[in-house]
Parts: C-alpha cells; sequence; structure tokens
C-alpha cells in the first residue's frame, strides 16, 4: 500500500479537525507516522478519526505498530 495521495484525502483539509489530520499526516510514510505516535499518541490518534477511508486504512497500521510496541 502507498501513501496516500491528496486525491485520496478527498478535500478533507476543508474542516477543521479534518485539516489537522491532513496537516500531520499527508505525505507521511508509515515510519514517520509511528514517529508521530510515539510522541504524543493522545493527541495524534484522534486525528485518524478524521481521515477519509484510504489515508486510514494506511495510518491505522502506524497507530496498530505503536499499539503493539513497549512505547504505548
Amino acid at each position: 500500500m502507498e501513501i496516500p495521495t491528496k486525491t485520496d484525502w478527498k478535500e478533507s483539509w476543508l474542516g477543521l479537525d479534518e485539516a489537522a489530520a491532513f496537516k500531520n499526516f499527508y505525505g507521511k510514510d508509515l515510519k514517520e507516522a509511528l514517529q508521530l505516535f510515539e510522541q504524543c499518541a493522545m493527541s495524534y490518534q484522534e486525528d485518524l478519526i478524521y481521515m477519509p477511508e484510504v489515508p486510514f486504512k494506511y495510518y491505522v497500521r502506524a497507530y496498530f505498530r505503536f499499539l503493539a510496541s513497549e512505547k504505548s
């Protein structure tokens, strides 16, 4: 699975919470997303709720990796 494109985000950056998720995750690979969760999972996990389906399916994998790690 490839990094979600701007098209995959479906203009979700137009809403306030959606824009935060887009700003935080757009263009990041799974390793970079995992680093975000390791920095502050409580903040970044909420972004998953506001993602369209394609980015959600991609970035939730990083969140699951974080939950399975010793850093969670």
